[in-house]
């Protein structure tokens, strides 16, 4: 299982201030005209993004008494790159542009650990919004959305709703409980808010898909793959119902076969099946995600012909839309998924042009060379391993570059170059000693540690 952990949220009813006007007159006037097209310009321009300054940011907000706007990210994340490609930049967005003060903090950099410290992150991207004047949560999202459903959240968080029903009350407080770190307490409220509910409730399918990942947070993996075949194929093509079906599938594929669980399998991948066929208008990430994990489940099944199709299919699909990419960081948007479509069907050599014209086009990211020493290592090419690794190395920062560390010994162990593997886990242990890890990281760092002590002789390794 290789699903991207997805959080529905809505509305909890942040109220700001805000006006709009209206023409009142058919006449156009220089002055008018003026005003016509400083509208439209405003309406080509992207989002005011403050970048990794969260009290600069804040003391904004509270000073023009606008919600603040947070999308944590990191250049690694693939479906972080899709938010800012092609949701971000889209015209449903750039009309909230007056809403909101925006900001953007990159999960990486160590001078931002206090924000994730404060609001803590599970999932890439997170998006939030913020009551400048409390610094209390009123919306968050863990995922990404398409513009249209995006802007609607957003519209929702704007506006007060002071007859909220049952049901509304019921998923308002689920998705607080979210907020503040508590899945189990947030699933209980999901689902009273969805028995609560009939079908035809607007907030349905960001209920479903909220109550299907929490579940799958608690491990409950039963309940989880019920309640994702039940509910997903009932939901509105959309990324609700991609991302319920997604974790869905992976509660049931990761539960013996034979288990009840696992029974509800077979469902979903006919649902997944059916998503990365739809001819409904979808994030191509979405859609690239559902094909990950419909390749996963009919490799588990033991159906490895028809998973290698799918891959083949996966592979045309995003190498088409790097073609119709916008631009250059919209192609690299599917770079990551383009190299596993490739591992997929054996071929990662196919990989190698991609990421060099991706390091060619982003010479100060890292993250293209470390693809490319990843695809080179698959290939057993271990010497263009090495160097694309260290040329990675020497452009990353944030405990991110733990990974590269742990790379360049996969790589040194290989080549069974103890020294140099040796090397590169004290050189990881060492920059791990500088930074403010959490959750995965920190785990990561103990692992890394773990491996360089049962090496024995050579340096002493950090601890």
């Amino acid at each position: 299982m290789r699903h991207v952990v997805f959080l529905a949220a809505t509305v909890l009813g942040f109220v700001t201030a805000g006006c709009g006007h209206q023409s009142s007159s058919a006449s156009s006037t220089p002055a008018t005209q003026q005003t016509t097209a400083a509208s439209a310009r405003a309406k080509d321009a992207p989002l005011p993004f403050i970048e990794d300054d969260y009290p600069r940011a804040l003391a904004e907000a509270k000073a023009k008494n606008k919600p603040l706007f947070v999308d944590g990210w990191a250049t690694w994340c693939h479906s972080c790159l899709s938010l800012k490609s092609y949701v971000l930049t889209a015209p449903e967005m750039r009309a909230q542009a007056d809403n909101f003060v925006w900001l953007s903090v990159d999960s990486e950099k160590d001078q931002n650990a206090p924000f994730f410290q404060k609001f803590g992150l599970s999932v890439l991207p997170t998006l939030w919004v913020i009551d400048p004047q409390t610094e209390q949560i009123s919306w968050k999202l863990a995922g990404a959305l398409t513009a249209p459903e995006l802007a609607a959240a957003l519209d929702g968080v704007r506006k007060k709703d002071g007859n909220a029903n049952e049901a509304e009350s019921l998923f308002a407080e689920g998705v607080r409980a979210d907020a503040h770190k508590d899945p189990a307490g947030a699933a209980r409220l999901y689902e009273k808010a969805l028995a609560a509910s009939p079908r035809t409730w607007n907030h349905r399918a960001e209920a479903v898909a909220a109550y299907v990942t929490d579940l799958s947070t608690i491990k409950q993996a039963e309940r989880c793959a019920e309640v994702a075949d039940h509910e997903a194929h009932t939901l509105p093509m959309g990324s609700y119902r991609v991302n319920a079906a997604v974790i869905g599938a992976g509660c049931a594929q990761d539960q013996p076969q034979g288990s009840p669980a696992h029974a509800h399998l077979a469902p979903l991948v006919k649902e997944l099946t059916d998503i990365v066929h739809t001819k409904a208008k979808i994030l191509a990430d979405d859609r690239s995600g559902a094909f990950d994990e419909l390749i996963s489940a009919l490799k588990s099944e033991g159906k490895k012909d028809v998973a290698k199709q799918m891959a083949a299919e996966w592979a045309a699909f995003l190498e088409g839309e790097a073609q119709r990419a916008p631009d250059a960081k919209g192609r690299a948007v599917f770079d990551a998924h383009r190299l596993l479509a490739y591992l997929e069907l054996g071929d990662p050599a196919r990989a190698i042009p991609m990421f060099s014209q991706t390091e060619r086009d982003f010479p100060d990211d890292y993250n293209p060379p470390a693809r490319l020493s990843r695809t080179y290592f698959e290939l057993k090419r271990y010497d263009e391993a090495l160097d694309a690794a260290s040329r990675a190395i020497s452009k990353s920062y944030g405990p991110r570059k733990l990974r590269l560390y742990q790379l360049k010994a996969d790589i040194a162990a290989a080549k069974k170059d103890s020294a140099a593997e040796r090397q590169a886990l004290d050189e990881a242990l060492q920059f791990a000693s500088t930074l403010s890890l959490r959750d995965g990281y920190e785990k990561l760092r103990a692992q890394l540690a773990e491996r360089r002590a049962k090496l024995g002789s050579g340096a002493t390794a950090q601890r």
